[in-house]
C-alpha cells in the first residue's frame, strides 16, 4: 500500500473511534451483550487494530532463533578461556626457551628407566665376580692350608671398598651422561 492509502485508512479509523467515543459518552454503548447479560469484549490476537494488518509475532516465544541467542554465552566463555591462558602464560617454564633436544631426552628417559635396574644388577654381578677373582688370586681358595683370619678380614674390607667405589663410579657416569644431555 502506498502512503496515501495508509493515511486514508488511518483517517477513517480515527473518525470511527471519535464516533464510538461520542456514542459511549451519550449512553449509546456499542458493546454488545449476550443472553446472560454479560458484556462481550473482543480481543485481537492475530490482528493489530491500529494498523489493520496481521500481527507477525505475539510473544517472545514466537520469535525465531537469532544470532544473538546463538552467541549468548560465547563471549563469556571466550573471556574465561582468555583469562585462563593468561594465567598459564605467566608461568616461568612457559616463558623460558627449551633446549633443542628436549623432546629427544624426554623420549629416551622412558627407555632408560627400564634399563637402570638391569644396569645396577649387571654392575653387582661384575663386582661379585671381581671379588671372587681377587680372593682366588690372594690364595684364599680351598687348596691353601693356612688362613689368617686377620688377612681375610682386611682383604674382604679392601675388596668391599673397591666394589663400592666401582658402583659409585658407575652411577656417577650415568649422572654425568644425563647432565651433559641437559646442556
Amino acid at each position: 500500500m502506498s502512503m496515501e492509502a495508509f493515511s486514508h485508512a488511518r483517517k477513517q479509523k480515527l473518525l470511527l473511534l471519535r464516533q464510538r467515543r461520542n456514542d459511549e459518552q451519550s449512553g449509546q454503548a456499542s458493546l454488545r451483550s449476550n443472553d446472560a447479560g454479560l458484556l462481550i469484549k473482543r480481543h485481537f490476537r492475530n490482528y493489530d487494530p491500529i494498523t489493520g494488518q496481521m500481527r507477525r509475532f505475539t510473544s517472545a516465544r514466537d520469535l525465531p532463533d537469532t544470532v544473538e541467542k546463538d552467541v549468548d554465552g560465547l563471549q563469556q566463555s571466550t573471556l574465561a578461556d582468555d583469562e585462563r591462558r593468561r594465567k598459564e602464560d605467566l608461568d616461568l617454564t612457559n616463558i623460558a626457551p627449551k633446549r633443542p633436544n628436549w623432546d629427544l631426552k624426554r623420549d629416551l628417559e622412558k627407555r632408560l628407566r627400564r634399563l637402570e635396574r638391569a644396569d645396577k644388577q649387571a654392575i653387582l654381578v661384575l663386582t661379585r665376580q671381581r671379588i671372587q677373582a681377587q680372593q682366588k688370586a690372594a690364595g684364599l681358595d680351598a687348596n691353601s692350608g693356612d688362613r689368617n683370619e686377620a688377612s681375610v678380614a682386611g682383604l674382604s674390607a679392601e675388596i668391599a671398598a673397591t666394589a663400592t667405589a666401582d658402583f659409585d663410579a658407575a652411577s656417577d657416569l650415568s649422572q654425568d651422561d644425563s647432565e651433559s644431555d641437559d646442556e
